[in-house]
């Protein structure tokens, strides 16, 4: 890589929500986009933390015990095993996600599949 990568101009590819597509690769690690909105599915990952770094509008974490509300320039790392759901109730978001490389990442736990889609950093 050697230029910075551009969100915005890598969010503006695809319209499709709950969606993500990398962007990028460290450490066996995908770094990826997605545009959120309404509400995702109550899921896990048993191998990764999930990270969240909201760039614009609101984003609800809901914890089993408590709601993390993230604004632009805010994030927040579910750890690993822990269940939560993500929701942006009436607005759409843009957020980074990060998950482990191994194709395990892009499942859920109710076993739906994130689309295996773009890679954008090629």
């Amino acid at each position: 890589m050697n230029n910075g990568i551009d969100l915005a101009e890598k969010l503006s590819t695809f319209s499709e929500h709950w969606s993500p597509r990398t962007v990028t690769q460290f450490n066996h690690c995908d770094v990826m986009v997605v545009k959120a909105k309404r509400e995702f599915v109550w899921h896990k990952h048993d191998d990764t933390d999930d990270f969240f770094l909201v760039l614009k509008g609101m984003l609800d974490i809901e914890l089993r015990d408590r709601t993390i509300t993230l604004a632009p320039g805010q994030m927040y790392v579910v750890p690993k095993g822990g269940r939560a759901s993500s929701r942006c109730e009436g607005r759409s978001s843009s957020a980074v996600d990060r998950a482990d490389e191994h194709a395990q990442h892009r499942r859920c736990g109710n076993g739906r599949a994130a689309p295996d889609g773009v890679t954008m950093h090629r």
